[in-house]
This record gives structure tokens, sequence and C-alpha cells, in this order.
């Protein structure tokens, strides 16, 4: 099993840097992120201006290489064809899956650099990070709860062909509904609900509490958006469990995946 994912995550690796698009999320989306949310920004008073650029660039790029990528491979092989015989592989097609998404995440990660230099170096603002341990908890549980979201969504756009077409559109509308650029509370009710199911909006709002406090881990254990966020990423992950048993229908009883 573990091979699998590593081989998986290897090959992964050297196909999302060669593409174009893929580098671009890397290396200038961070930061003409960086640049569009410090003008929105810069006229607040807030003294941690730098620590919410960091915290929503990042959350922006995690959504784009993670979910949009991870997403998008599934498709992708669809269209080349070798879907169908990575299905007929010996090796558990959900592994080879994994490992690409893990692939991903670890390149989202080294842009966290990038945008950290940028802010620091070519804005001039400062980042103060909170303790240390609590970081490297709310690191382990945004990821946890991208890959939960990359994973089902790959497998739903890969049954249905045409919800792919939308996560270009969904994109903005889903920082928006996040509390990337502006607060929930300004947008209108009925939108509220849709903001509710997003594990983006939670990480946000989570993220922003923990630098504006000391906080410790017996905190955000207690706290009710981590177990939002925790019960929202064991849902996506029953989701994708349910999906890989259709797929898995679809590929190898109907044998039709990759042509209808």
């Amino acid at each position: 099993m573990k091979n699998i994912i590593v081989q998986s995550f290897k090959q992964q690796l050297k196909q999302s840097t060669n593409r174009p698009t893929f580098r671009f999320i890397l290396i200038l989306q961070p930061i003409f992120n960086c640049l569009l949310l410090y003008f929105l920004f810069k006229k607040q008073s807030s003294q941690q201006i730098g620590e919410y650029l960091f915290i929503n660039v990042c959350i922006m790029n995690l959504w784009s290489a993670v979910v949009f990528s991870s997403a998008s491979d599934l498709e992708r092989e669809r269209r080349m064809g070798t879907l169908g015989s990575n299905f007929a592989t010996p090796a558990d097609f959900r592994l080879i899956y994994l490992g690409k998404v893990f692939s991903n995440t670890f390149l989202a990660m080294s842009s966290f650099v990038i945008t950290f230099l940028f802010i620091r170096v070519i804005l001039g603002l400062n980042i103060i990070f909170p303790r240390l341990d609590v970081t490297i908890f709310l690191l382990i549980v945004i990821l946890f709860s991208f890959i939960s979201l990359s994973i089902t969504l790959g497998f739903l756009f890969l049954i249905y062909r045409n919800a792919i077409i939308w996560i270009n559109v969904l994109e903005y509308p889903i920082y928006v509904l996040s509390g990337i650029a502006i607060d929930i509370n300004y947008l209108p009710a009925y939108l509220h609900p849709f903001s509710f199911i997003l594990p983006t909006r939670w990480i946000v709002r989570f993220l922003k509490y923990s630098f504006e406090q000391q906080i410790t881990l017996l905190d955000i254990v207690k706290s009710f958006d981590f177990w939002i966020l925790v019960f929202l990423t064991m849902i996506y992950t029953c989701i994708f469990v349910l999906l890989n048993k259709y797929v898995i229908y679809k590929v190898m009883k109907k044998g039709n995946l990759e042509v209808y």
C-alpha cells in the first residue's frame, strides 16, 4: 500500500510541475492574490494585516492546487484514455488517486514560502505565528479537510461530466462564501447555508481566531468551529466512499465510465 502511494506521488509530482497552469498556481497566483487582498485590507486599522493576508492567500492557494487540480486529475485521465488502465491494475485505484492528492498537497504547501516571503520582503508586513504546537495541529486538520474535499469532488466530477465546467466559475464565489474577501455577515441570509457546508469557511474563521488570541490545543478541541470542521471532513469522506463504489460499478460492471 505504501509503495503504491509513493509511486503515484512521484509520478504526479513530475506531471504537475511540467504543466504551465500548475506552475502558475504555485508561483504567480500567490503573488497576485497577495496584491489583491492587500489593497482590500490596507486601509483597515488592524495591526494583523500581515497575518490575515497570509491566512487567506494560503487558503486560496490550497483550494486551487489541492482541490481544483486534484479534482481535475481524474477528468484529465479520462480524456487521455488512461483511466481504465489505472482501474485495471492490481493496485487499489483509491491508493493511486490518494498519492496524486498528496503530491498536489505537497506542492501547494511549497507556495506558502512564496506567500510568506512576498508579504514580509515586498510588502514589508509582519507575520507573527501563534504557538508552534497550535500551528502544526491546525495545519494537519486543514490538510485532512482539504484532502477529503478534494477526493470527493474528483469522483463527483468523474461521474457527472458537466460538473467540472463549474469549477472555474465557482472559484471566486467560494472565496467570498468562505469569508476570505469579506465578512460572511455582510452576505445575504440565503447564502449562509452554502457557506456553512464549506470547510474553507470554518478554516478561515478558525485561523483568524488563532492569530488574534493566544489559544492552546485544549481551546481548539473545545471550540465549536473545530468540531464543525471535523464533522464536515467526515461527511465528505463518507460521500467519497459511496462515490467510489458507484465508480467501480460503472467501470467494472458497465464499462462505460470513459465513453459515457
